[in-house]
């Protein structure tokens, strides 16, 4: 009786065995059998027509998550899962990653910086490098950033390209250059100082043809356009004396420095002689530069300077009695 119960049992364990194979087999077979697709790339793709696409081909899509981009637009897909070219049955999961797009951040006033710090602060911001162009501004100095391109304060995303206008320093200050010929050389200073020029150098030669003391040639020529930066020389009629010399001739000299520091300063200089009020400088000079007047021996002069706005100088200068004519008697006033 125990054996034929021992048989039935091996024979139930058998046949369950054989039926869980047979059942294995056959489940495996008709897997095999069923369709399979290639998965499609839809990377880059905006989300809806990636969605379509999937769906057509009998696969699931899934939004796994989304995230920003400096290269992907917004609603576009950034990755999947599977990867594209892959074999994968019908009603698969395709797990897909969108674009938030850019992340959005203020524009940094870059206005003042030096072009090299700008472009610091421009990657430090998450933003790229545009445009550089140049032009001159009364108040920036050469060098630095006037204005940026997006406006300094507005939203920005990540990846946006600035462009950045930079100071090229004052505009050139130009005037036509007068004719000092036949002028005497306190009488060709003041003609330049009304110009807001000044001499570089005055060269001395001696012609018995020509009134001694004035003005024969210059350069630059008359009518011609000159900045107030330009070096003008002069040639004087004048004998016994050497043959170049300083732009002191006959004239007495008062110079301002400007004191050290790190930014420019307004100067403006008034030459009060003749029953007239003359502005000899008014411009922005860097510290530590000395700029100079020139006043005639024979006149009752005051001289005021100020540095922005500020009265620094003031100098009266009465007239000298009796003047040498000789060049290595001039005196100069500092």
């Amino acid at each position: 009786m125990i054996k034929k119960v021992l048989k039935f049992i091996c024979l139930l364990i058998t046949f369950i065995v054989l039926t869980g194979i047979f059942a294995f087999i056959t489940i495996h077979i008709l897997i095999r059998q069923q369709p399979v697709v290639i998965v499609p790339d839809i990377k880059g793709k905006d989300i809806n027509y990636a969605v379509d696409r999937l769906e057509t081909l009998y696969l699931t899509p899934r939004i796994k998550k989304s995230e920003f981009s400096l290269t992907i637009p917004a609603q576009h897909v950034i990755s999947q899962t599977p990867k594209p070219g892959e074999f994968v049955k019908k009603g698969r999961n395709v797990h897909i990653t969108i674009s938030r797009g850019k992340k959005a951040g203020i524009m940094p006033d870059l206005t003042g910086m030096t072009i090299d710090d700008a472009k610091a602060e421009i990657i430090k911001s998450g933003l790229k490098k545009g445009h550089i162009s140049h032009t001159h501004h009364d108040k920036i100095p050469s060098g630095s950033i006037i204005t940026s391109v997006p406006q300094p304060g507005i939203p920005v995303k990540s990846g946006t390209k600035t462009d950045i206008l930079v100071s090229m320093g004052r505009w050139p200050q130009q005037r036509i250059m007068p004719d000092l010929s036949g002028l005497t050389l306190e009488d060709a200073v003041s003609s330049l100082s009304e110009s807001n020029l000044k001499i570089d150098e005055i060269r001395t030669i001696y012609s018995p043809d020509f009134k001694k003391g004035i003005i024969l040639a210059q350069t630059p020529l008359s009518g011609f356009i000159v900045d107030k930066d330009d070096k003008i020389s002069l040639v004087l009629n004048q004998k016994n004396s050497p043959s170049i010399v300083s732009p002191v001739v006959g004239s007495r000299l008062v110079f301002y420095r400007i004191p050290p520091g790190l930014l420019r300063s307004h100067i403006k200089a008034e030459l009060e002689i003749y029953d007239h009020n003359f502005i000899i400088y008014d411009d922005y000079y860097r510290p530590d530069e000395i700029i100079t007047l020139l006043v005639p021996y024979d006149q009752e002069a005051v001289v005021n300077i100020f540095r922005d706005n500020k009265l620094v100088l003031e100098k009266k200068l009465l007239p000298f009695k009796s003047v040498t004519k000789k060049i290595h008697n001039f005196n100069q006033e500092m």
